[in-house]
Formats: structure tokens, sequence, C-alpha cells
């Protein structure tokens, strides 16, 4: 806008200089009258030339500031994410940090803090706790061998459930830190409503994912427990079964 307002200025300089040099003076004028109307000339077309641009700037400019962008709308705006942030975020990062720890025995509160940490580092912490509160599979002499299937079973679905909580806790950290991101974005920079929204769908997404993924372990523990009753119903048959052959062997031999 600047370059062609420049532009038309000198054009129309020119084309007066142009017309005042070719006009005929009358025979009395001299270099004075010249100069006073060549002044009078660029005041009239110049000046009002530049006065229309200036008009038509003042009103672009009140376009963007009143209607498409209203600046006084984005501050009220911009304030008002900013006090809303500063009201709801302290007490809710003290909910998400609430100490509920509650065991009080020295094993089970080591495979509390590790399933309570969101830090899948310390996932390898989590068997030997788990093993030291609730007991280790015993051995083939200690036990039938089917029954030691099945608490197995039991220990590695009931591990891997405990696992998967401490995954999903991580993830769930590493989003509320993208949200105040978000957050803080939002009371700064006006112009990144898109790049926020694109962001919050695909936080969505990955809750959705990670709460998919919890589903999922809790119908594993659901299947599983229907499997351990079918198993405790297969082996009170296999014992059914057993006793009936041991009465019909002891019946038969008299």
């Amino acid at each position: 806008m600047k370059r062609l307002k420049s532009q038309l200025a000198i054009k129309t300089t020119s084309l007066v200089l142009l017309i005042a040099l070719l006009v005929p003076l009358p025979a009395h004028a001299g270099l004075g009258d010249l100069f006073n109307m060549i002044d009078s000339t660029i005041s009239n077309l110049i000046g009002g030339a530049l006065t229309m641009i200036t008009t038509v700037q003042n009103d672009i400019r009140s376009l963007y500031e009143e209607v498409l962008w209203p600046v006084a709308l984005i501050k009220n705006t911009r304030t008002w994410a900013h006090n809303l942030v500063g009201q709801y975020r302290g007490w809710m990062a003290a909910v998400y940090k609430l100490p509920i720890q509650s065991a009080q025995t020295f094993s089970p509160q080591k495979l509390e803090n590790t399933f309570l940490s969101g830090n899948v580092g310390l996932l390898g912490d989590l068997g030997p706790a788990y093993n030291a509160t609730y007991g280790a599979v015993p051995s083939g002499q200690q036990a039938p061998n089917d029954l030691r299937q099945i608490m197995d079973m039991n220990d590695a679905l009931a591990q891997d459930s405990l696992k998967q909580t401490v995954a999903s806790d991580q993830a769930n950290t590493n989003l509320l830190q993208i949200a105040d991101q978000m957050e803080n974005n939002a009371t700064l920079a006006p112009g990144t409503s898109s790049y926020m929204s694109a962001s919050a769908y695909a936080a969505t997404l990955q809750t959705l994912a990670f709460q998919h993924k919890l589903l999922a372990a809790q119908l594993r523990e659901e299947a599983a427990q229907l499997a351990h009753q079918s198993a405790d119903m297969k082996r009170d048959t296999q014992r059914t079964n057993d006793l009936h052959q041991s009465i019909f062997n002891i019946l038969s031999t008299h």
C-alpha cells in the first residue's frame, strides 16, 4: 500500500509539472506566478488523492480491528482465559497429586509405590514386589501342575494390568502437560487457534487410545476369571471321575 501510494504521488507530480510547463503563461506572469500555479495544482490534485488513499487505509484498518479481528474482544478473551486458567489449574494439580498410598507393611508399600508411580522405568521392580506380597508360584512338589498353571496365569494377568495402569498414568501426565501448554498459548497468541484445535484433537485421540487399552485389559481380566472358573469345573469333574473310578475299582475287587 505504501509503495502504491508513493508511485501514485510521483506520477501525479510529474503530470502536474508537465501540464504546468506546457500551459502558456500570460505575458506579465513571472517565475513566482509559475511556482504558485504549480503549488496550487499539486495541493488540489495530489492532496485530494492522498486524502482519499488515507481514508481507504483507515477504513480497511477499522474493518480488520473491529470486524475481522476485533482488538478489544481479543484482549477481553485473552484476559478471561488467563483468569480461568489461574482459578482451576492450581487445585486440579493438587487433586492429581493427592497422596492415596494406603499400604502399611514393607512389601505391599513397595508394590503400591511402583504401580502408582506413573513411571514405566520402574516396571522392573513390580514383579519382585508382587511376588513378595502375594507369594511366588509353588514348585511342582508343592502343588499339582494344573493348579500351578492357573496360579501362574492369574499372577501374569494381574501384573499385566498393573503395568498397563502405570503406562496409562504416565501418558496422562504427558497429556496434562500438553493441555497446560495449549492453555498458555491461548492466553498469549490468539492467532494459534487452528494449531491448538488440531493439537486438542490429537490429544483426544491419544486419550481414547489409552482408554481402549485399559478396557482391553479389563476384558482380559474378565476372560481370565471365566477361564479360572472353567478350570475349577474341569478339575472338579476330573476329581469326580477319579473318585468314581476308585469306587468302581474297590467294588470290583470284592
